[in-house]
Parts: structure tokens; C-alpha cells; sequence
């Protein structure tokens, strides 16, 4: 849809084609034609013109259906403890205008035009590079499942390698254990040599209270 951005009086309005606007007060007399150059934005079918500050070549033309004017507001002035009041209505004045035709350069217009064509392009295009696509997702397809054979074949060789990986280790802590059991044995005969000399001294020390306890007895008899 094609509408116009306008400046009038200081205020921008939205002007599109068969519709109305109110704008303050034009010295024209109803029945004559308007014709608006301050036009800072043109919207045409997506392709839109900004100005900077105003779009050159774009005009807005209506004519003048009416001269109206606003609902009347009150200005009231006071000032407390002078004995000041004053009191004032208005009605600000508007021409109702009826928007005939928006104006476009033909820059924009052909801005436009060249947006359109590609996409009209496509649209013819689409059947014929649909098998293309199609072909291109079966190479695909066939290359994937190439790619796939070979890992399933080189599998088995990963176990091999595995199995033949861990039984060193396992012979390394077999021969471990065979090299910790000589140890363990030495340490057991010096502790049966320690305890049968502990039991020998026992043995002794005992033998020698009892010939020392006989002694005393035989002494005592005499």
C-alpha cells in the first residue's frame, strides 16, 4: 500500500490515497487543489524512500473539502490576592483535505520494480533446481555409506590390539608377585628366630629359679 509522510504547519500527518486529513488552518478556498512538497517519508509496495530531510521529486496532491474548526477550550488567568482574573475561549481552525494522489520519483519507482524482478525469477526457477537438489542429497547419501564400510572393518583389529596391550601387564604383576614372595619368606624365618629365642631364654630363666629355689630348701633342712 502507498502512503506519504508529510510536514504542514510544523506537525506531520499520514496521508494515503482516498482518505482525509486535517491540517491547521490553509488560506484556500474550498473546492481548490493542495499540493504538499515537504514529504519526509514514501512507503511504495515494501520499497521505502527517506528523506534527508525531504524526499526530491515525491508530492503529495489533494483537494480542500472543508474549513473547520475544533472544539472550543477555555484560557483562564488568575493571580491570587490582586483581584486578577481573565477568561478567554478558542477554536483552532483546521482545513479538512482529501488526498488524491501520491507522487513518487521515478528513482524509487524503479528501486521498486528491480526488487520485484528477482522474485519473479525464482519463482520460474523453482521446478528445475528441485532434481538438481535431489541429485545432490543421493551423491550425498553414497558417500556416507562408503565412509561407513571401513570403520566396520578396522574394529576387530582395534580389539587385537587391546588384548595384546594387557597381557604384558599381566605378566608383569605375576612375575611381581613371584619376586615379593622370597621376601616374605625371609621375614618369616627371622621371625621364628626371634620367638625361639625368646622361648629359650624363658626356659632358662625358669630352670635357674627353680635349682635356686631347691638350694634354699636343702639349706633350710640342714
Amino acid at each position: 500500500m502507498k502512503y506519504a509522510i508529510l510536514n504542514s504547519g510544523g506537525k506531520q500527518y499520514v496521508a494515503r490515497e482516498g482518505e482525509t486529513i486535517e491540517v491547521d488552518r490553509l488560506p484556500l478556498e474550498i473546492g481548490k487543489p493542495v499540493e504538499f512538497k515537504d514529504i519526509l517519508l514514501v512507503a511504495d509496495n515494501g520499497e521505502i524512500a527517506v528523506g534527508t530531510p525531504i524526499v526530491k521529486g515525491a508530492t503529495v496532491k489533494g483537494r480542500v473539502l472543508d474549513q473547520i474548526k475544533a472544539a472550543k477550550i477555555i484560557v483562564f488567568k488568575y493571580v491570587p490576592k490582586q483581584r486578577y482574573r481573565r477568561k478567554q475561549g478558542h477554536r483552532q481552525r483546521y482545513t479538512r483535505v482529501a488526498i488524491e494522489k501520491i507522487s513518487v520519483t521515478a528513482a524509487v519507482e524503479k528501486k521498486a520494480a528491480a526488487k520485484d524482478e528477482p522474485k519473479k525469477a525464482a519463482v520460474k526457477d523453482q521446478p528445475k533446481t528441485a532434481p538438481a537438489k535431489a541429485t545432490k542429497s543421493t551423491a550425498s547419501k553414497a558417500k556416507a555409506t562408503t565412509k561407513a564400510k571401513p570403520k566396520s572393518a578396522t574394529k576387530p583389529a582395534a580389539k587385537k590390539t587391546t588384548a595384546s596391550k594387557s597381557t604384558p601387564k599381566k605378566t608383569e604383576k605375576s612375575a611381581g608377585t613371584k619376586k615379593t614372595s622370597p621376601t616374605k619368606s625371609s621375614t618369616a624365618k627371622k621371625s621364628t628366630a626371634k620367638s625361639t629365642k625368646a622361648t629359650s631364654k624363658k626356659t632358662e630363666s625358669k630352670s635357674s629359679t627353680k635349682s635356686s629355689s631347691e638350694k634354699s630348701t636343702k639349706d633350710k633342712k640342714k
